[in-house]
């Protein structure tokens, strides 16, 4: 397909290689396997709605910025957003990510939106750069053990809601507080090489700690738990 008029079709498949825009007016689309080549930007509109069922993978730019009446839809479809470390000035804002992880290698800003993996998939991982995660609501997911993955990098991670995934084999009743097999760490760092967790608030019972750093030196403070409470999560 013509990529270069991306904009015009539903179904967005292949390499990105100019600027394109998809258009609130001309979805929903739908992306199976799609690169966005260096040098190029995808720039997603306020109010467009886009489902994966394959992988966005940026090598160059994207700009998914939406406002407090619309947002950037990111439906489920199996798939997955990677944004690789050749990416410079990515934006994802006022955006609603529904059961899609997503992982950061590049020079990245996700802010003021909700994040949800899917099924033994991370909703979170930074592996590298110093990208700034900030004012987002962002949920665990069934078998994984973190909601956010720090494995390398930077990262500016402050003034997030992070709610655990709650497991314990006894619904619909579970006992209060309790939490076997969900969410073990709200934010798990392998290794960091500076940056921040600071100001972000922690919802539900975690089986082990919030913040768990493992190697590394960043800063953490100001991070508060409410381990009986639990936040919605817009559909």
């Amino acid at each position: 397909m013509p990529l270069g008029k991306a904009q015009t079709y539903n179904d967005i498949n292949g390499i990105i290689s100019s600027n394109i825009t998809l258009a609130k007016a001309n979805g929903p689309y739908l992306i199976h396997q799609v690169i966005v080549s260096a040098g190029a930007t995808l720039t997603i509109e306020a109010g467009a709605s886009v489902s994966i069922d394959g992988y966005l993978q940026v090598e160059g730019t994207l700009i998914a910025r939406g406002s407090g009446n619309e947002k950037v839809y990111f439906n489920y479809g199996g798939g997955s957003i990677k944004i690789e470390a050749t990416s410079t000035n990515s934006l994802i804002e006022n955006a609603i990510i529904n059961y899609i992880p997503v992982s950061v290698d590049g020079a990245t800003t996700i802010k003021n939106s909700y994040l949800k993996g899917f099924q033994g998939q991370t909703t979170l991982t930074v592996n590298g750069n110093s990208p700034t995660i900030s004012g987002n609501t962002i949920k665990g997911t069934l078998d994984t053990s973190a909601v956010i993955l720090v494995s390398g990098g930077s990262p500016t991670i402050l003034n997030n809601n992070v709610i655990a995934f709650v497991d314990n084999g006894l619904y619909p009743n579970p006992p209060a507080g309790m939490n076997r097999f969900g969410s073990a760490n709200g934010i798990h760092v392998f290794n960091a090489n500076g940056g921040e967790i600071t100001n972000n608030k922690f919802y539900g019972p975690f089986r082990d700690v919030a913040v768990e750093v493992d190697a590394g030196t960043l800063k953490v403070s100001g991070n508060l738990e409410y381990p009986v409470e639990i936040l919605a999560f817009p559909t």
